[in-house]
């Protein structure tokens, strides 16, 4: 085999492994949703503090202006689909990953994002752009 051969065979290899490494890991259970995650966003930061009771906080802290929205409500969890349900949270960002205009007026929706694991990480949402990212630290009560 060549120089290029053995490189382009590492380089396969190399990549099939990230590949299977990425979603590798079991899936969420409901006892591991609990904690502290974070959307960065270009023009907001949206924490969610989901709690071990069932109740989940919301607090959205736009960049351009300082101003802080919370919202909280009640959280459930699919374990057969791997969704959480978020009833009472705020809608920041729309499909094009843009600020909602009146965002912080209308706190009625029912969200419904999958929690999936990337490199033995939790996130929240499949979205590529920004999803939730569970952060390191103490699980809130």
């Amino acid at each position: 085999m060549s120089i290029v051969g053995s490189r382009l065979s590492i380089w396969w290899l190399g990549l099939g492994l990230l590949v299977l490494l990425s979603g590798c890991g079991p899936a969420a259970s409901r006892a591991e949703l609990p904690g502290i995650y974070v959307a960065d966003y270009d023009f907001a930061t949206d924490t969610l503090v989901i709690k071990a009771d069932g109740r989940f906080t919301q607090t959205v802290t736009l960049r351009a202006t300082g101003k802080v929205v919370t919202a909280s409500g009640a959280w459930s969890f699919d374990l057969q689909d791997h969704y959480i349900g978020l009833d009472g949270m705020l809608v920041v960002s729309d499909y094009a990953n843009k600020l909602v205009p009146d965002f912080d007026k209308r706190r009625d929706y029912l969200v419904h994002e999958p929690v999936e694991r990337w490199f033995g990480r939790l996130q929240i949402g499949s979205d590529p752009g920004v999803p939730y990212y569970r952060q390191a630290g103490a699980i809130p009560r």
